[in-house]
């Protein structure tokens, strides 16, 4: 093996322990590792394979279209820093009006932050994205609907995560849910937007 990790490192110019990870996860030709790290927006799968998905794009290009503000709530471990600065700049960088938040984890634990949602509420805040919380803050979730916040959570794979969610009236999916507390197409008098474009 490591003939193909100094092959790697050589010809596609990688640090000696990016083409060892590489290896271990089965990238062994130039090609097909280049094709993988190079990867262009033709090279992804279908997004909207993910149910649910296009009701949050859907979503968020009404909250783009109304200038609404969306609070990105991530979790405190490096995938949940990463994925909410990721999504925020994303999102601002197709003109949706976004801010980050990652809670405190001695004042807010784990999860939706309470305090979050109430600072959101406050501040007129329409939709909450979280990402990578695992979240079973029940009763945060409740008080976003209370609020009238619409929530578009990934990464919810607990049972009791997506039972909860299911109760107070959401959609749901396997892995990732995509939620708001109506049905768009069911809010009297509401346009829907195409979904957003990133050309």
């Amino acid at each position: 093996m490591s003939g193909v990790v100094e092959r790697l490192c050589q010809e596609l110019s990688l640090p000696r322990a990016a083409a060892e990870i590489l290896v271990a996860r089965g990238f062994v030709d130039v090609e097909q590792t280049h094709a993988f790290l190079d990867a262009g927006p033709t090279q992804l799968g279908d997004p909207f394979a993910m149910q649910d998905l296009r009701e949050a794009a859907e979503r968020l290009a009404l909250a783009r279209e109304r200038g609404e503000r969306v609070v990105v709530h991530g979790d405190y471990d490096c995938d949940g820093i990463s994925g909410t600065a990721l999504l925020t700049g994303g999102l601002r960088r197709l003109g949706i009006e976004a801010e980050p938040f990652v809670p405190d984890r001695e004042r807010d634990g784990y999860g939706v932050s309470q305090r979050l949602v109430e600072h959101a509420g406050q501040r007129g805040v329409s939709v909450l994205i979280t990402v990578d919380t695992g979240s079973s803050a029940h009763e945060a979730l409740a008080r976003a609907q209370e609020l009238g916040i619409d929530i578009i959570a990934e990464g919810l794979e607990q049972k009791e995560e997506l039972e909860l969610c299911r109760d107070l009236g959401f959609a749901w999916g396997q892995g990732f849910l995509f939620a708001v507390p109506k049905p768009l197409q069911e809010r009297e008098g509401e346009r829907i937007p195409p979904p957003l474009e990133t050309g």
